[in-house]
């Protein structure tokens, strides 16, 4: 992550399978193992009316998990960047309702989850935000991928989990932060 200066990558950088390489977003892409080992479902969010970059669904030692997946970049490698930190902890406090047990609110780009992911900067498009659709969540749509989401989270016995994808910052390991959330 520490070679990661974009979130996206540079105008023009994407790719039909996916995004350019020392992206965030080309990380987590590539990754998912290391996130949410054995995923069943892997959504980019991304774009102006996001609840985060990525929804992340599966099971982790017996337990159902949801995880919204915040991703930021510095242009310049630091061992801390305050300002994209303040920056991915704002965006995931004011989204964190997505999630919620009680009520999740439901993403505004529900109708966006069908189709391509555009870069909202121009950086290119890639053929499908479903990175990942396994199991019971293969050939959902949008609709159907929040109605499934919404029973997982209504249920007390579903891990929710806040995960920044940090890129060009910190000591040179893997920058990713994980809390736990408790609604």
């Amino acid at each position: 992550l520490r070679a990661c200066t974009s979130e996206e990558g540079p105008k023009g950088s994407a790719r039909p399978r996916g995004w350019a390489d020392k992206s965030v977003f080309d990380w987590i892409d590539r990754n998912v193992s290391t996130l949410l080992p054995g995923a069943d479902l892997v959504l980019c969010d991304d774009g102006r009316s996001e609840s985060c970059d990525f929804l992340l669904a599966g099971r982790r030692a017996g337990r159902e998990s949801v995880i919204m997946v915040h991703a930021k970049a510095s242009k310049t490698p630091a061992f801390v960047s305050a300002s994209a930190l303040h920056e991915v902890c704002s965006q995931a406090a004011k989204q964190v309702g997505t999630i919620g047990q009680f009520g999740p609110v439901a993403p505004k780009q529900i109708p966006l989850w069908n189709g391509a992911w555009d870069g909202p900067g121009g950086e290119g498009t890639v053929d499908t935000r479903v990175r990942i659709a396994k199991g019971a969540w293969k050939g959902l749509d949008g609709p159907a991928i929040w109605a499934r989401l919404q029973l997982l989270l209504s249920s007390q016995s579903t891990d929710r989990e806040v995960l920044m994808v940090l890129g060009a910052v910190g000591t040179g390991k893997t920058s990713a932060c994980m809390y736990p959330y408790v609604d």
